[in-house]
């Protein structure tokens, strides 16, 4: 199940002893009122320190400074006033919610899980395309080009194929009959067979339709349809025209206002034997588990033969994508999976905002951070406190390496076969 940063990031910070989160009664720009909780208001009873949250950066997490990090300059105990600094842009109103931390700023702690998800790995089936985002899995949709349609990416589990991984699927949106978007064009030779394969839903009474576009030529090659509420596989083969230098795969719908998805967009020059890997896969000696061909005919009902035996990882060190496989695929036209390791995030990827989700288990993701953060207060601290950090830091390791064992996929996949290297 899909979890928030927001959601990761308040347990983390609860796990490190590193602050509280809380919801404002009112307030102004420059104060937030956190009446009738014992936390912050202890009714006049001077039992909490007027120095309690001096110093410490408070965070809003809804309302108009939803995101806002301001320093707490101010402590009125009798009330449960915090005085803000700098001054906000909004007031503070009855219900906005917050996190105060003390010991590390808010940031530290989002890159806390960022870099926890970029060494966390899951299975994944990434499947060798010529389009680009062919898994859609890619953030956001700034390579789309669209007509009458809205493309996004739609990460609710009911909208994604999860027999293949993956956490997002591609959601289009049609304001007028026949609406389609497309990703990059493809280099095509002309008067050549191609292969397209996608997965697609239709909701409502709607049909999703795929169309392989003659760019050159502004002319439909080939078209099919799928009007079902449920996943399934469109597929054709397609030639290319004479002429034709470049072709898209247009996914739409023929209705107005239909909503449709797609996934896995595969497609492959028949006979063609090399393809890039995708650059997630920074190790594929060690991250690839298999390379197969599918020839099922439904998401959830796939066969697959293996074709690893043939198969032999090429690598460019001037490339942009350095590293290609060389696969024996033959003519059959069936689409061609790499099995591998993924990590979560790839490379300096990041968790982007509160609402941004992972699929990674929350326990898993919270154990790695947390990891993390006691590093953080370690290495911070002054001398006289860096054991005490150091100890907790430890306990953090044990509890986090007990969870890597349940759910790190490469120690589940470890050894095997790989392809050949050249």
């Amino acid at each position: 199940m899909a979890v928030t940063r927001k959601a990761i990031r308040g347990e983390v910070l609860k796990r490190i002893r590193g602050g509280i989160t809380g919801t404002a009664t009112g307030g102004t720009t420059s104060t937030c009122v956190v009446a009738n909780d014992v936390r912050c208001d202890d009714g006049g009873g001077s039992i909490l320190d007027s120095t309690l949250y001096e110093g410490d950066y408070i965070r809003f997490t809804s309302g108009n400074e939803d995101g806002t990090i301001a320093l707490i300059s101010d402590f009125t105990a009798n009330g449960g006033t915090l005085t803000l600094k700098p001054t906000l842009s909004n007031a503070i109103a009855n219900t906005n919610t917050f996190e105060i931390h003390r010991r590390l700023h808010p940031n530290e702690l989002d890159d806390c899980i960022s870099r926890s998800l970029r060494a966390m790995y899951y299975v994944d089936y990434y499947p060798l395309s010529l389009v680009s985002d062919p898994d859609m899995e890619t953030s956001g949709v700034s390579g789309w080009t669209n007509s009458n349609a809205t493309p996004t990416k739609d990460t609710d589990s009911a909208d994604n194929v999860d027999a293949l991984g993956g956490a997002q699927s591609l959601q289009v949106v049609t304001s007028s009959t026949n609406g389609y978007s497309y990703v990059a064009t493809v280099d095509v030779q002309s008067e050549s067979a191609y292969s397209c394969w996608v997965m697609a839903k239709a909701d409502g009474a709607f049909t999703a339709s795929v169309i392989a576009y003659d760019q050159t030529n502004s002319a439909t090659i080939d078209s099919k349809t799928w009007a079902h509420r449920d996943w399934g596989i469109v597929e054709f083969g397609f030639q290319t025209p004479s002429n034709c230098d470049q072709v898209s795969i247009r996914l739409g719908a023929e209705e107005t206002s239909a909503t449709v998805h797609f996934d896995n967009l595969i497609v492959q020059r028949n006979a063609r034997h090399s393809y890039e890997l995708p650059s997630w896969l920074a190790n594929p000696e060690a991250d690839i588990i298999d390379v197969l061909r599918y020839s099922g005919t439904t998401p959830f009902n796939l066969t697959s033969s293996s074709v690893m035996d043939e198969s032999q990882l090429v690598y460019s060190p001037t490339a942009a994508n350095p590293s290609s496989i060389i696969l024996d695929t033959g003519t059959s036209g069936k689409p061609i999976f790499i099995k591998a390791i993924r990590p979560f995030l790839a490379e300096n990827g990041s968790l982007s905002t509160d609402a941004t989700t992972t699929d990674a288990n929350f326990e898993w993701v919270v154990s790695r951070a947390v990891i993390h953060a006691f590093k953080l207060l370690r290495d911070q601290a002054p001398g006289s406190e860096t054991q005490e950090w150091a100890n907790l830091y430890a306990q953090a390791t044990r509890e986090a390496r007990r969870q890597n064992r349940r759910w790190d996929a490469r120690a589940a996949n470890a050894g095997g076969k790989k392809p050949e290297v050249r």
